[in-house]
């Protein structure tokens, strides 16, 4: 008879992921989170945070969470250029325009689902639609229980 195992559970750390790179109009900024070869991270948490690009008066911008292989969109939030993006807490705080899971039950359930690897890796990224540069930090932040996966 054979078992299956769980993963080891080893500790829980805070990933701070910003940026302050400017993201010039019509361009993207993509953040990687790789853990390292043999461990997996499970979400516990995300904090994702920017303000308007400065000056703008037209197009949007948006974040995204996803996998990229199998590529897997988990949260998704898109703000006029004159909004706010802001998710934490479980759902989209600020997404003027789309929010996706389309409502906070569904997007809490979505985070809940976020574990990742060394091949598998999660991307968040950035989009500036908007008719300027993108100046201002994007605040990432993921609160990641740390597990030994079991091969």
């Amino acid at each position: 008879m054979s078992y299956i195992r769980s993963p080891e559970l080893l500790g829980f750390d805070k990933l701070d992921l910003s940026s302050d790179s400017t993201v010039n109009a019509g361009s993207s900024e993509t953040i990687t989170s790789t853990p390292e070869p043999g461990y997996l991270y499970k979400v516990k948490s995300i904090h994702l945070n920017i303000v308007t690009p400065g000056g703008t008066s037209s197009g949007t911008h948006r974040f995204d969470v996803k996998h990229t292989s199998p590529t897997m969109t988990y949260l998704t939030g898109i703000s006029a250029h004159d909004g706010q993006l802001r998710y934490d807490f479980g759902y989209w705080r600020n997404a003027d325009n789309t929010e996706l899971p389309l409502t906070g039950i569904e997007q809490l359930l979505m985070l809940n689902q976020i574990v990742y690897n060394h091949d598998h890796p999660l991307t968040i990224k950035y989009t500036n639609d908007t008719d300027v540069n993108q100046t201002n930090e994007r605040s990432i932040i993921l609160d990641v229980e740390i597990y030994r996966e079991v091969l």
